[in-house]
């Protein structure tokens, strides 16, 4: 059965989110657009690539206010950033803006997730294992 997944992201028009999206059901997920207020019991991964605070905040008024709520016992939210290994280093991708919105929104607690499209197999198996120690009880 497949890993039901809800996506807010701001690049749904864009050749790396599409691979993103494909390279997560090769890997037996489930990814859905996020468009409601988060729902206890379901998965959520905020797409922190080629965005700005302002639009995520615009377009997802219910984050702000679920990062408040969450505990470590119960994360429901993994950040994360979309790169390309055969064109960009994760590293400066990080630099180009999703560290100033993980600075902004999270705490400690949660660790952004780098997925590497060029690599979906092994982005998955890591995926996976994130998912397993930190958000699925």
């Amino acid at each position: 059965m497949d890993t039901k997944v809800y996506i807010a992201s701001q690049n749904q028009n864009n050749q790396e989110f599409n691979s993103f999206i494909e390279g997560l059901k090769q890997g037996g997920f489930s990814p859905l657009e996020a468009t409601k207020e988060i729902n206890d019991e379901d998965l959520y991964f905020l797409d922190l690539s080629n965005v700005s605070l302002k639009e995520l905040e615009e377009n997802y008024p219910w984050l702000k206010e679920e990062l408040l709520r969450s505990s470590i016992y119960h994360l429901r939210i993994l950040p994360l950033f979309i790169y390309d290994s055969r064109k960009e280093d994760p590293f400066e991708k990080w630099e180009e803006g999703a560290n100033e919105i993980y600075e902004s929104l999270f705490s400690e607690e949660f660790k952004a997730f780098a997925y590497d499209i060029s690599n979906p197999s092994y982005a998955n198996e890591e995926l996976k294992r994130v998912l397993s120690l930190y958000y699925v009880r």
